[in-house]
């Protein structure tokens, strides 16, 4: 694994977007764009694990990470095969076509971001930052590499153009092109030549041969004529197709000859099966991304008397401000010290890292921290290692495992593996995904407006929910709920009961669907109607009762000063606490809601008043009032 940092544009101040609101900023709007890269995997790219906010804009992107790259291999001075060129080449295309579906252009493509993986096979890298940059609008820097990029796109200039519209896939097969040349020549293509004539690069194809010292003649003609289909500007799709290609097709690659000696392999932990494990259990190990940037010098701080503008203007413009080469992106990459969490994991008993499910799984020490609070179990590596691999175990065999989930939930649920312990828990089978792909959810309809005004004002602390791609999202699932649920209507509260679910599968908007219709049938029957005012009564009828029943003598005193629960418990049990707590808390909250059956929220409602007991008693109409409406504090 390794982490490497880029800054987002900043924004001007006391900027307002058209809704009054301000506006969302640069970083909040990649992160939002990141999250499909996580969901991407592919045999020959690179996996993208985690992408962190720091300050001033500063993102820190975890992701899958090999040390050995195809330029390593230029440099080596060994003369490749025709086989190796075409494999490399085919691989490189079929990552690329793979992007395309996903509507995705590299534009970053170099020998440097090819990296060799296990068995000769390579994996592209920083695929993702044109995409998640917003084709660059997003950033200060440009985006590419100048020796790599075809003509148009070095014409359209360093910063994105409105008028001239995004890189298209044809950008990375010129520079697949270029890469294959100096694989055949084993010369890089500017190395004799000035960047002045890069738009001569066709016309200097032979020309740069002789200088590599290498004879034509042993050199594969399909090669040749491959660089030229790229410089021509086919899509990777079409280039798949190419009779150099053939035997590849129909058969397993072989073991390539460009596999190094000292290739660096990533630590792999056989009982933790994902970089997203790994990088989770490091992370709660004190790992720090800025920190380890600094050390490494990755990251460089000058005083802020050196960077004071010239004038400021009262719009939040400023000039005369130096040049910052930190505001430049650095390729550079530094690896993941993952010596403290091995010797962690060598620590943790053989039965809790193999658990056997039918039996007792769990050490003397690992009961002693399941009576600790959320919070620092939360935080403990040994524990949550055990408890992932325990989950994730449960999970394979689900729907069989369910009885084993809600028990095991009832001690905990890991964070990492939360949003798919709660879909087990609400009974959630089939294909979920072909049910919401049916739902119409782009028609304009009634609740189009109200549900436009309620998601700006939903959790929007939340780095996810407040992002453009949180708010589409957003508002097809609750669409989506709207158009399968006729005899149901949208009240407000539905956005913040959909936000924990869309918070944990922010990437499977389906099973996101799934969940809240599950829960709001298990939870809250029939309080979305057209006139819900009779099921409401009845709730808050039999709230009063339970009342009455465990606190005589509170519920004397509320009923005295007139404090009844229609003036405070209605948010409480229509939005299930969404509305009061922020996710954190609820997250803790629904993780034993879950386990309880349909008059659960009421026993948490009387909760609460047990905690806020002794202020009720000593507060008259006006004091309860302003309490409840601290709560969320």
């Amino acid at each position: 694994l390794g982490v490497s940092t880029f800054l987002a544009a900043p924004l001007p101040a006391n900027k307002y977007g058209i809704n009054g609101l301000p506006l969302t900023p640069n970083s909040i709007k990649i992160l939002g764009r990141f999250q499909l890269l996580k969901s991407i995997s592919h045999p020959y790219l690179c996996q993208y694990i985690d992408l962190v906010r720091g300050k001033h804009e500063r993102l820190f992107v975890v992701c899958e990470y090999n040390k050995i790259n195809l330029q390593d291999c230029i440099r080596s001075g060994r003369q490749l095969s025709a086989t190796t060129i075409a494999q490399v080449g085919y691989q490189i295309l079929q990552a690329l076509a793979f992007l395309n579906t996903y509507e995705i252009v590299h534009r970053s493509l170099t020998p440097f971001n090819v990296s060799l993986a296990s068995e000769g096979n390579i994996k592209l890298s920083h695929f993702g930052l044109y995409y998640v940059t917003h084709f660059g609008s997003l950033t200060t820097f440009p985006i590419g590499y100048p020796p790599y990029l075809p003509p148009e796109a070095i014409v359209a200039g360093p910063n994105y153009a409105a008028e001239l519209g995004p890189s298209g896939f044809k950008v990375d097969v010129w520079s697949v092109g270029i890469i294959l040349l100096e694989m055949v020549i084993f010369v890089k293509v500017f190395c004799h030549v000035k960047y002045t004539i890069t738009f001569s690069v066709l016309s200097k194809l032979y020309s740069l041969i002789p200088k590599s010292n290498i004879k034509l003649g042993i050199i594969c003609t399909n090669l040749i004529f491959l660089c030229k289909l790229c410089l021509s500007r086919l899509l990777p799709k079409q280039l798949l197709d190419d009779e150099l290609f053939e035997e590849l097709r129909i058969k397993q690659p072989v073991r390539s000859e460009i596999l190094l000696e000292d290739c660096y392999f990533t630590l792999v932990f056989t009982c933790l099966k994902l970089f997203e494990e790994v990088y989770y259990i490091w992370s709660l190990a004190a790992g720090d991304l800025e920190s380890l940037l600094k050390k490494s010098k990755l990251i460089k701080s000058e005083p802020p008397i050196c960077s004071m503008p010239n004038l400021t203007t009262n719009d939040g413009y400023a000039f005369g401000q130096p040049k910052d080469r930190l505001n430049l992106h650095d390729n550079s990459v530094q690896i993941l010290p993952l010596e403290k969490v091995l010797e962690k994991i060598e620590s943790i008993n053989g039965i809790e890292l193999y658990p056997l499910i039918e039996y007792s799984h769990s050490t003397e020490e690992t009961k002693e921290t399941a009576k600790l609070p959320p919070i620092i179990k939360e935080r403990d590596v040994c524990y949550q290692t055990h408890r992932i691999i325990l989950f994730q175990r449960l999970l394979e065999g689900y729907p069989h495992t369910l009885k084993t989930l809600f028990s095991e939930a009832a001690t905990d649920i890991p964070p990492l593996l939360r949003g798919k312990v709660w879909s087990a828990l609400l009974g959630i089978r089939g294909n979920v995904q072909e049910i919401y792909d049916l739902i119409d959810k782009e028609t304009p309809n009634s609740t189009d407006r109200q549900i436009e005004v309620d998601i700006p004002r939903c959790h929007q602390y939340d780095g996810l929910l407040s992002s453009p791609t949180g708010h589409i999202k957003f508002k097809r699932i609750l669409k989506a709920w709207v158009v399968s649920h006729t005899d149901l209507v949208y009240w407000q509260g539905l956005d913040s009961l959909c936000a924990p679910f869309l918070h944990l599968h922010f990437n499977n908007e389906a099973l996101a669907f799934a969940s809240l219709c599950a829960f709001i049938s298990k939870y809250l029957h029939n309080f979305f109607l057209k006139d819900n005012s009779h099921v409401i009564k009845e709730y808050l009828a039999v709230f009063s009762q339970m009342i009455a029943y465990h606190d005589p003598e509170l519920m004397d005193h509320l009923d005295n000063i007139s404090f009844i629960p229609d003036l405070f418990a209605i948010p409480w049990f229509l939005t299930v606490y969404t509305h009061v707590f922020p996710l954190l808390k609820i997250f803790h909250l629904w993780d034993a809601l879950l386990l309880g059956n349909s008059s659960f929220p009421l026993f948490i409602g009387l909760g609460l008043l047990f905690q806020l007991r002794s202020e009720l008693l000593s507060s008259g109409f006006n004091e309860c009032i302003l309490l409840f409406s601290d709560l969320p504090g």
